[in-house]
């Protein structure tokens, strides 16, 4: 059930704050409806970074309890898988394409305290597959196939009752892996806030 602040958030982001506002808001109401342990080993996320004069700003849902293996030094090693929907807005005056979509999918390896309590940092890596609705943004960045390659490499912490709250960076970078030139790539950077239920 839903409580009247989080209907007047949701509200406010369907009339006020355009696509990137709506595209929140709905995915605030639909995870409004399912309980906490229905989602057991899930997480969803919101990014929003920059790079190479274009915006991104985007929505995750990541399983996160994949696969795990203890390691020395009381620590961990998790796999989890994120799937990712991308806005990406070039910020140049004179672009021939301005704004284009990418698509993700990206299994992740999170190195973390073993037996972590309250808040704790963690490092993560994902290496991926991406694709995107088109081959060029702004006016010269180009990327030749929709098919693409993706790598990013992140610190965070996480931190709440239950450890549900996480806030990363990550710097990150999209090419076909010269599959096809010119294979420009963007390389940008991103913070992300995390809900694990």
């Amino acid at each position: 059930m839903q409580s009247p602040g989080l209907r007047k958030i949701v509200a406010y982001l369907l009339h006020s704050a355009g696509l990137r506002g709506r595209m929140l808001a709905a995915s605030i109401w639909c995870c409004s409806f399912v309980t906490t342990s229905a989602l057991a080993g899930v997480a969803v996320s919101i990014e929003g970074g920059r790079g190479e004069s274009v915006d991104i700003v985007g929505l995750g849902v990541a399983w996160t309890e994949m696969y795990g293996w203890s390691l020395p030094w009381h620590t961990q090693l998790n796999l989890s898988l994120l799937g990712r929907v991308d806005e990406w807005h070039g910020t140049q005056a004179n672009a021939v394409v301005s704004d284009l979509w990418d698509v993700s999918a990206t299994p992740v390896l999170t190195l973390q305290p073993a037996k972590p309590q309250g808040w704790f940092p963690y490092l993560d890596v994902g290496v991926g597959v991406h694709f995107i609705s088109e081959t060029r943004i702004n006016a010269t960045k180009q990327f030749s196939t929709v098919f693409q390659f993706g790598e990013f490499f992140g610190v965070g912490v996480r931190f709440g009752k239950r450890a549900q709250y996480d806030l990363g960076f990550r710097a990150q970078h999209v090419s076909n892996s010269d599959i096809r030139e010119p294979n420009n790539g963007l390389t940008f950077r991103t913070l992300v806030f995390q809900y694990h239920f």
